[in-house]
Formats: C-alpha cells, sequence, structure tokens
C-alpha cells in the first residue's frame, strides 16, 4: 500500500487496498494515514462468518452466546490472527469472556477447531465454504446487515438481537494527489468491469461476495470503518 501511495498521481499505479488501509495506521503499523488515498470504489465484501464443528453441542448461535456466559473464561475461540478483530467485537457486543487461541492463519486456527481442541471459530466465507460443504464445520451466523448469498439459511447476528457488522473488503484507490479528471476515468471503467460476466464468473467461484461501491460511497463506508475499528483497537492495543 505504501508504494502505491508513493507512487506518481497520474492514475496508472492503482492499488488494491483491503480493511488493513484502516486497521494497520489505527494500530501505528502504517507509515501513513488511512485517508491520505483517494478511494476509486469498492469491489468485493465478505462478511465474517461465526463457525462450530457440525457435531458441535452448540447448534445455534443463541446456543454458543449461552454457553459461553454460563461458563465464563472457558470456551475457547480458535483465532486466525491476533490482535482478532472479529473475536474482540463479538465479545463487546454479547458481553462475553471467553480464551483466545491465537493461530498464524485461518487454515491452522481450522485444524485446532476440527480436532476439537477450540469450541468455535470466525473467519470470512471462502475459508470455510469447503468445510462447511464436505459437512465438517457449521455455520451460525454471519456479522452483516443482511445475510450472504452463499450461506441463505444462515442468519445474521442482528436477527438474534446482536448489532455486529463486521468483515473484509477490497477496493481500488490512488494517491490524494491524483487529478479529479483521472478518478473519474478510473471510477467510470470499474463501475463497468464489476458488470463483466468473466469477472463475476471469477468472484462466484471463488465464493468472493460482490458489492460494487463508488468513489464517494466508498470513501463514506471507510471513513465509517475508520470510527467502527478505532475502539475495537483500543481493545487490542491492551491485549497485545
Amino acid at each position: 500500500m505504501q508504494d502505491g501511495l508513493s507512487a506518481k498521481p497520474d492514475g496508472y499505479t492503482i492499488t488494491v487496498v483491503t480493511r488493513e488501509v484502516v486497521s494497520l495506521p489505527l494500530l501505528g503499523q502504517a507509515p501513513f494515514q488511512t485517508m491520505d488515498f483517494r478511494f476509486i470504489g469498492n469491489v468485493n465484501r465478505d462478511p465474517a462468518v461465526l463457525v462450530v464443528p457440525t457435531d458441535s453441542p452448540y447448534q445455534t448461535a443463541e446456543a454458543l452466546i449461552e454457553a459461553i456466559k454460563n461458563k465464563p473464561g472457558s470456551l475457547k475461540f480458535a483465532a486466525s490472527v491476533v490482535p482478532n478483530y472479529y473475536g474482540i467485537q463479538f465479545a463487546e457486543a454479547a458481553g462475553l469472556d471467553f480464551i483466545t487461541i491465537p493461530f498464524n492463519g485461518t487454515a491452522p486456527a481450522i485444524v485446532e477447531l476440527l480436532g476439537k481442541r477450540a469450541d468455535f471459530g470466525i473467519y470470512n466465507p471462502g475459508e470455510v465454504k469447503a468445510q462447511v460443504d464436505g459437512g465438517n464445520l457449521k455455520p451460525l451466523a454471519v456479522m452483516a446487515e443482511e445475510r450472504f448469498p452463499g450461506f441463505p439459511d444462515v442468519p445474521t447476528f442482528r436477527e438474534i438481537g446482536y448489532d455486529i457488522v463486521s468483515g473484509t473488503y477490497r477496493g481500488l484507490a490512488v494517491p490524494k494527489e491524483t487529478p479529479e479528471e483521472i478518478v473519474k476515468i478510473l471510477e467510470d471503467a470499474l463501475a463497468k468491469a464489476v458488470e463483466d460476466p468473466d469477472l463475476i464468473a471469477f468472484m462466484e467461484n471463488s465464493f468472493l461476495g460482490r458489492q460494487y461501491m463508488d468513489s464517494e460511497t466508498y470513501t463514506k463506508f471507510i471513513e465509517e470503518d475508520i470510527k467502527i475499528l478505532t475502539p475495537i483497537i483500543e481493545i487490542a492495543k491492551q491485549q497485545m
């Protein structure tokens, strides 16, 4: 991201930014600030998904939450990374106390979960699809405003009474000094690209959620995510 930000602002170097464009500056781990970028638009957005082993005694999110509340500090969360924003937001919104087991990536975390050495995990849809399809993991709730099309039978957290919306996203950005006319050309090109059948097929085959936002909408979305992540990261800093 820093390379893209340092590039000549002529529209020929475009950066794919993820949620780390917000989180890393807030953590003090980036040599730039989020709003140093000019955001062209968003392409992908995937909600976080709460999952358990298929034969878990907790077959609904409500049952899992109740068990955590009844046995504070006992149930185990296999975290794909620490600090884990999904886990922190889940704990804060539902008033939960559980053990976070840190892993370097989703794959080893899921192995821990499948081995029954952890009780639940929170990951992105594409990371759990194979295990869900194979009958090894069961999704209980998604952190989204609306149900995720890939898991249409899985409720959102809002449906069960918890205002938890979180996940990852991918969009395009350029240096802030990029001229307005160039930004407009790129924004129009992206709007056409997201409707391309080949791109749609690729994203569907990759189990990636499609959510296009134009420059203005995406910029407001990023600004709102800064507000959402700021208190979560303050908690994360205390855990580091």
